[in-house]
């Protein structure tokens, strides 16, 4: 699937939160799932981009705790994951990380029982960073990646899943023991993103990974399982391709 950017940059700008995916499927034609896939990646990219800034104010994020404002009022506030609220309010109280780490996956184990519910609230409504939404993630992976193994075992390619390449640094998803030829393209490995490749994904992972595989490896391909926004970033030798090249 490839969406204009025209039409994507709408979406993303209409994309609030998981009640808006209804209305979204049904106008832009695109599936819930690769919505919700979409409004992930939106989250992350908050968190990434001001996580320091709400960390310097977590002194005041914690006085407003103490006020008596919910992880999810403060979250709606700031527009920011409800669990990583969580994580600062609860790290200026004196918890560490790990311990936060502990309570998120499980908060039955905190002594305390607002901090209980709002953990279990918080949980609830992060798609992004609860263990629930983590666990969809890797479901995700594993579904890109069983849906690259058969496609590479149809065309008879021999290869090495990542889990059995040796540990020398960063390796793509496949390595072929022996380039393969698809549609005139040669490949070497294939790098496997259960994720939307708009144009921030597609620099983002050449910047941080693909780039190097091609360094070490040769021309290759990374596969979008849910589709790219059109004119994805590219770089020569490297194919990018979605779900749909697969079939």
């Amino acid at each position: 699937m490839i969406v204009s950017s025209q039409e994507y940059k709408r979406l993303y700008s209409e994309m609030h939160s998981s009640a808006d995916f209804g209305a979204l499927s049904k106008r832009f034609r695109i599936p819930r799932e690769t919505l919700d896939v979409i409004f992930h990646q939106k989250l992350t990219r908050r968190v990434r981009s001001h996580y320091h800034r709400l960390k310097a104010g977590s002194i005041k994020l914690n006085h407003e705790w103490e006020a008596g404002a919910s992880f999810i009022e403060l979250s709606a506030k700031h527009n920011f994951s409800p669990l990583m609220i969580a994580s600062l309010v609860l790290q200026r109280r004196g918890f560490t990380k790990p311990r936060v780490s502990a309570l998120i996956k499980d908060p039955s184990r905190v002594n305390d029982e607002r901090i209980e519910r709002e953990l279990n609230a918080a949980s609830v409504a992060d798609p992004a960073f609860s263990p629930w939404g983590i666990s969809e993630q890797r479901r995700r992976a594993l579904e890109c990646e069983d849906g690259v193994r058969k496609w590479l075992q149809s065309h008879g390619a021999e290869f090495k899943h990542e889990s059995e390449q040796a540990k020398t640094g960063k390796t793509p998803d496949y390595l072929l023991d022996k380039p393969v030829s698809i549609h005139g393209h040669l490949l070497n490995w294939i790098e496997c993103k259960a994720s939307f490749g708009d144009h921030d994904e597609t620099k983002r992972n050449l910047s941080q990974q693909l780039t190097h595989y091609h360094k070490l490896f040769g021309p290759g391909m990374v596969v979008y399982w849910y589709g790219v926004e059109e004119n994805p970033v590219t770089y020569e030798g490297i194919i990018v391709a979605t779900k749909d090249f697969l079939e």
